[in-house]
């Protein structure tokens, strides 16, 4: 039996930038517990709709900075700090599993065009 009952969700959250002042921004907080653990934030990019259709991306990308003397924005992965008696949260990358191909994973850093680039 067919689902019939399938909802396709796509929305885009944007926040206006200031012609003079600063840009917006926009957060996504899960919330504390006072009780339990606190909320996760899961981010999911969408599957395939057919047999030969890739999966979504996932792409964090900072802001570029619009005068030459200023450079882009930073992107911070950062586990949070642990209470007194535990140990703070692991950051793990990992590629996904494929049947067909090895697969990669790339650190690496931006070109400089005037200076040293910087290392991993």
């Amino acid at each position: 039996q067919q689902n019939t009952n399938i909802l396709s969700l796509y929305f885009t959250v944007l926040e206006g930038g200031g012609r003079i002042g600063g840009g917006g921004c926009i957060s996504i907080d899960a919330g504390s517990a006072s009780g339990g653990p606190g909320g996760d934030i899961l981010l999911t990019a969408g599957s395939g709709g057919s047999s030969s259709s890739n999966g979504g991306n996932v792409i964090i990308t900072s802001g570029k900075g619009n005068i030459d003397a200023l450079g882009s924005g930073k992107v911070f992965i950062k586990s949070g700090d642990s209470s007194d008696s535990g140990s703070s949260g692991n950051i793990s990358l990992q590629t996904g599993e494929s049947n067909n191909a090895s697969v990669n994973l790339s650190l690496s850093t931006g070109n400089s065009f005037l200076g040293n680039s910087g290392g991993v």
